[in-house]
């Protein structure tokens, strides 16, 4: 019986204390597109965005140049990945369009010649997001770094618009855009930018490096600064930033406070007392009047125990 009950105590702790969260990533570059204009750094900035989400201790899925079936493959595969309370992060960085309010992540090899084509072939953002909601991660970002020119429209064909709509995020999720609804997104700064990362991804690299910020404030500062540079250059592109999470998601956990050793508690001074007994001697050797005998009691103090004795005959 004994042990019974020492079992279900067991047991009722383990149900009670939940499982650490996992960091969980799927980054995908697609710089390689068959049919449409190819990319320069999407590639790179997935790379680069890969490394410094393992730096932090996420479980990182690196993915490059994707077909269909391999990017519905992956995304496939990482769903079944993720469980309840999980921290997640997806990141895509290639071409994107939208158009009749939804948005569209292309693979390499897409061959659309109608609208209707590309809803068949290509990714819908809102299923990812879906898939993520329904395996209920405790948080989950969406990184899309797909607000370039249309790929579509370049090519000949009149297929959607650039850039990506405005999304409404599910509970504990934030979204964010390389670039603001009909904005594009910049690969450099000018002819001579030798950085292999696009604008948005540098900073946001930059920004993942500090620790201690939440995500809401760490993507804040991300606008602020490509704005700042984009505007150096002439150029308009203010990052979109849709945020449900709940509580505070960091990168990297603020350094630990030094902690000093507690001060010793201040304890008065005793007072001073003497420890010579009242009826003692004091230093010069004199009786004190407290101690002090009458001729009497030194007459009787002098005669010892033997004295009492009779004098032996001689």
């Amino acid at each position: 019986m004994r042990y019974s009950l020492v079992a279900l105590t067991l047991l009722a702790v383990m149900v009670a204390v939940p499982a650490e969260a996992r960091r969980l990533a799927l980054v995908i570059g697609n710089d390689g597109y068959q049919n449409v204009q190819p990319l320069k750094n999407a590639r790179a900035d997935a790379k680069a965005i890969a490394a410094e989400l393992k730096d932090v201790g996420f479980d990182v899925t690196l993915k490059q140049d994707l077909t269909q079936k391999l990017m519905k493959s992956a995304l496939r595969d990482f769903k079944a990945q993720v469980a309840g309370g999980d921290e997640v992060v997806f990141y895509f960085s290639g071409h994107g369009v939208q158009f009749g309010g939804t948005n569209y992540l292309i693979p390499v090899d897409i061959t659309a010649d109608s609208e209707a084509q590309v809803a068949d072939d290509a990714v819908p953002l809102q299923r990812i997001l879906d898939d993520l909601t329904e395996q209920k991660a405790r948080f989950s970002l969406a990184i899309i770094d797909a607000c370039r020119s249309n790929p579509f429209k370049e090519a000949g064909r009149a297929i959607g618009g650039r850039g990506l709509v405005p999304v409404t995020p599910a509970t504990g999720q934030m979204i964010m855009y390389s670039a603001g609804a009909g904005q594009a997104a910049l690969d450099n700064l000018g002819p001579h930018d030798t950085n292999p990362n696009g604008v948005f991804t540098r900073v946001l690299i930059q920004e993942m490096r500090k620790p201690g910020v939440p995500a809401g404030t760490l993507l804040k500062d991300v606008q602020s600064d490509v704005v700042e540079l984009a505007h150096g250059v002439g150029h308009e592109q203010v990052p979109a930033l849709y945020d449900q999470s709940l509580g505070k998601f960091f990168f990297r956990a603020a350094a630990p406070a030094l902690r000093l050793p507690a001060a010793a508690p201040h304890r008065p001074p005793r007072p001073f007392t003497s420890r010579r007994p009242p009826n003692s001697m004091s230093r010069t050797g004199k009786e004190s009047k407290a101690v002090r005998m009458s001729p009497t009691s030194r007459a009787t103090a002098r005669v010892s125990p033997r004295d009492c004795t009779s004098p032996r005959r001689k």
